[in-house]
Formats: C-alpha cells, structure tokens, sequence
C-alpha cells in the first residue's frame, strides 16, 4: 500500500514530467499582471517584466511565455511601469471604458450587489438578466433571446445543440421498437470545422 508520501512524489513527477512536455513544445502560456489604466487600448506593466519578456522574445530559442520576473510577482501600483496598447482584448467597442458603461455598472452594483450569487441554473438568473434578454429580442427582431456568461459557453452550447436538432429532424419518428436505431440515427452528425477554430467551437463540435 502506497503512503500518501510516495503518492504525492509520484504526483509531482507527473506534473514536473507535464510541464516538461508543453515547455519542450513551446506551449507554456504565463499570466502576465497588467495595470489597467482606464483605458480600453492599454494598460500598463512592471517595467521589469517587460524587460524579460522583451529579452526572452529575441532569443530565437526561447518561447516569449518565460515566467514571471521576481520581481513581478506582487506588482505595486507606485512601481515604475510600462504602458502597452492592447491589440488582442475583446473589447472592440471599448465598452469597458466607456463613462456611462462604467456609471450604470456602478449603478446596478449599488443597487443590487455584485454578482448574481450563483450560476443562472441554480439562483442567479435575475429580473435584469430576463429585460436585458427581452430587449435584445426586440432590438434583433427575434422571437427571444438566451443570454451566456462568455461566448465560450455560447459557442459550446449552440453548436452542440445546432448539431442534435439537425440530427433529430433528419430521423423519422420513432416506433416502440426503432428508439435504439432513432437513437443511432440521431448521433450520424457530421461537423467540418477548421483546425484554427476558436476551441469553443471544437468543444461544440465534439459534443
């Protein structure tokens, strides 16, 4: 029987061997600490580790993702800091700075708290989350509308289910004998999809 110090060596291994692995194929990704600025275009960082990321990033033998500089690892605000504009967010309106984006959120979180509590299947679906969706249906002239938290989980869900409705209406109604065929039926989906897809919509497809 195995001691529970012989499991975790035997685990850390295992990571220091899967770490190896991705780092060997230059895919170790860092979370790097940005100091947002109020700006949707830019941000700021530690002017140390913007150093090391610049010097990894001309070694031709270095993946950029290097960790971070010691010196990084609790980043102050009074610290000397770089400003960087931003060229891969998702803000493409630059909502996030806007002034009556950021006074109405100030407004809700005031008035209703922070946060919905829980996922919309437990708690957290709220009156807003049901107005906000019933004015996007009538802003896209659409019977309704269903709202995500991220449009990973949008991507996820809707080609999933894009793929099963498809499916389901190209098999005929099923029989007290034929559900297990309707069933086999049902699963003969075919998705193409690009290799250089978001992986949310791989996720989906493979669902």
């Amino acid at each position: 029987m195995q001691t529970p110090d012989m499991r975790q060596i035997q685990w850390d291994a295992y990571i220091a061997s899967s770490l190896l692995h991705v780092q060997e194929a230059k895919l170790e990704r860092v979370l790097r600490p940005l100091v947002p600025d109020g700006s949707a275009v830019q941000a700021l960082m530690h002017v140390d580790e913007h150093k090391a990321w610049m010097q990894a990033a001309a070694s031709p033998d270095s993946c950029t993702n290097v960790a971070l500089h010691p010196s990084c690892r609790s980043v102050a605000v009074s610290a000397e800091l770089v400003p960087l504009l931003l060229f891969s967010t998702n803000d493409y309106l630059g909502l996030s700075a806007h002034p009556a984006v950021k006074a109405a959120a100030a407004e809700a979180a005031a008035q209703v708290g922070c946060g919905p509590r829980s996922s919309a299947l437990v708690a957290g679906f709220t009156s807003e989350h049901r107005q906000l969706e019933l004015e996007l249906s009538v802003l896209k002239g659409t019977q309704d509308a269903l709202l995500f938290p991220t449009g990973y989980a949008a991507n996820v869900a809707v080609v999933a289910v894009l793929a099963s409705v498809s499916s389901a209406r190209g098999a005929p109604a099923a029989e007290p004998g034929q559900q297990q065929q309707q069933q086999q039926q049902q699963q003969q989906v075919v998705v193409l999809s690009d290799e250089l897809n978001h992986a949310s919509i791989i996720d989906g497809a493979r669902l």
